[in-house]
């Protein structure tokens, strides 16, 4: 071997073991809950654009009615986002997730209405997480809440150091996406 690709040979293998153990990693998803809200009871699926897994909602909820956004709507919208669970009856629909006690959690949830009820009115609706307030969605005027996508993300115990409080994303800037749609693993 020529004296010339010797000291390149180290960094190269290294470089591409590390690229091997990335890839392998993404297809890892411990402790992620990916509920894709509206989706057929007992159905999953993996999102071609992020290779994340989602399941339905059926198992975590038992009120709502599952709705699909609108055809002329839905080629816009990854698929998580083409179904959403609506209710329309009672002031409090719960999903029912269990998660493990002491641990943090990045909790993600999503919302696209596209025009799924044919009023092209945008609802506004609060959103509790136990039995506090946790947010208000307020799109435009009121109407039935609903719900597309539900993502949980385990933290590392170390991150976000706040002690009884949680953390709400302030503002969020897209500095490199090329194509509509993003999402984050």
């Amino acid at each position: 071997m020529s004296q010339t690709f010797k000291p390149f040979l180290l960094p190269l293998l290294g470089g591409f073991a590390l690229m091997l153990l990335l890839v392998h990693a993404r297809d890892d998803q411990p402790g992620f809950i990916s509920i894709d809200c509206g989706l057929a009871g007992n159905s999953s699926y993996t999102e071609n654009t992020t290779g994340i897994n989602y399941i339905s909602d059926e198992t975590f909820i038992d009120t709502g009615e599952r709705k699909s956004v609108l055809q002329e709507y839905g080629y816009r919208y990854q698929e998580p986002y083409t179904s959403l669970r609506s209710f329309p009856e009672g002031n409090r629909n719960c999903y029912e997730i269990n998660v493990t006690d002491g641990y943090k959690y990045l909790i993600r949830s999503s919302f696209v209405y596209g025009n799924y009820d044919g009023q092209n009115k945008v609802p506004e609706f609060d959103l509790h997480l136990g039995a506090n307030l946790w947010s208000s969605v307020k799109l435009e005027s009121s109407g039935v809440p609903f719900i597309s996508a539900l993502e949980i993300r385990p933290l590392l115990n170390g991150s976000y150091v706040t002690e009884g409080e949680s953390l709400a994303l302030d503002m969020r800037f897209d500095t490199g996406q090329n194509a509509n749609l993003t999402s984050y693993r």
